[in-house]
């Protein structure tokens, strides 16, 4: 009730993006707030992790999915939750058991010499499948034809997915197609740096082949593309490898063969006010398959290389969705 009160005497809320989602925990209403660094292997805390707070927390059914590693065996978490109803203020620790925006972004650093070496373009090289964190992939995406040893990670052709959070659901054995989206937002004041994206990725894995779907939101003047289609052999590891919630010795997931299809590249401009975007595809066939779903920030490795003091940009969303149909 008291979540009422304040939302009421703060302005409009944003609505709920579906009415048959099947994600859990959509709009982050257990007053978790997981900040800074926490562990990947650590995957799917129980519903009764409430009010759960700082450094080496974790999110009641999302997996802290970023490969970038920052303190000992812990990777990034660039968020911060904000309340649902205008004018969205930062919302503080223990704020209650209220619908939250998530804001995410990046670091502008790589965070060096650290227990896991995130100065390794090619770090993983030859592992695939589920993977350790010495294995894990470094690179989220790359235009590149491909990538060795001796590739710097002094490359604007490179992205790290730097925050990253994933979900894993099962698909219901007659589904057939399957819609994705969210609320989003890019606010004038917090714009995406020029080589800096974000979005939410859809993937099914079948053996070491992920084919994924994905929309993204990117900078005015952006002119990359990313691969699409069928991924060559040499580069589908470095592009869209993720999460793994089997957790544990292996909590990440590197494609040996990635199929790729963007939904949309959308201008930040145009996303100044909430709005929401929603897309559909059809499914693999089968039966007992599962879905990965990632909303993930990924900064340009040129920025975090040369560890300039700009600011990433963030990416608001809320309450993303998957329907099955």
């Amino acid at each position: 009730m008291s979540g009422g009160i304040i939302a009421a005497s703060r302005g409009q809320g944003l609505e709920p993006s579906s009415t048959s989602n099947s994600l859990l925990n959509s709009t982050f209403n257990g007053d978790n707030y997981p900040v800074g660094v926490t562990f990947p292997a650590i995957s799917y805390p129980l519903p009764t992790t409430n009010q759960n707070f700082g450094v080496n927390t974790y999110l009641y059914a999302w997996q802290n999915a970023s490969s970038l590693y920052v303190s000992g065996y812990a990777t990034l978490i660039g968020n911060q939750y904000l309340y649902s109803w205008e004018d969205y203020e930062l919302a503080p620790f223990l704020a209650g058991f209220i619908p939250r925006i998530n804001k995410i972004y990046g670091t502008s650093t790589l965070h060096r010499f650290g227990t896991i070496e995130n100065n390794n373009a090619d770090r993983g090289d030859t592992n695939v499948g589920n993977v350790s964190p010495q294995n894990s992939r470094i690179v989220g995406n790359s235009t590149l034809s491909s990538i060795g040893s001796t590739t710097s990670m002094d490359n604007n052709a490179i992205w790290i997915h730097s925050t990253k959070w994933h979900q894993q659901i099962a698909v219901p054995d007659s589904a057939t197609t399957v819609k994705f989206g969210a609320q989003i937002r890019v606010t004038a004041g917090d714009k995406l740096r020029p080589l800096n994206f974000a979005g939410m990725a859809v993937s099914q894995d079948s053996g070491t082949t992920r084919t994924v779907n994905y929309f993204g939101v990117r900078h005015t003047s952006a002119t990359f593309t990313l691969p699409t289609g069928t991924i060559s052999a040499a580069m589908s590891p470095y592009n869209w490898a993720g999460g793994n919630y089997s957790g544990g010795n292996s909590p990440f997931f590197t494609p040996a063969s990635t199929i790729a299809t963007e939904h949309a590249m959308l201008d930040q401009d145009d996303y100044e006010d909430f709005a929401k975007v929603e897309y559909t595809f059809t499914l693999n066939s089968g039966t007992g398959r599962d879905l990965s779903i990632e909303m993930f920030f990924a900064e340009n490795s040129k920025y975090m290389y040369d560890e300039d003091t700009e600011l990433t940009g963030g990416f608001q969303y809320f309450d993303p969705f998957i329907e099955f149909s």
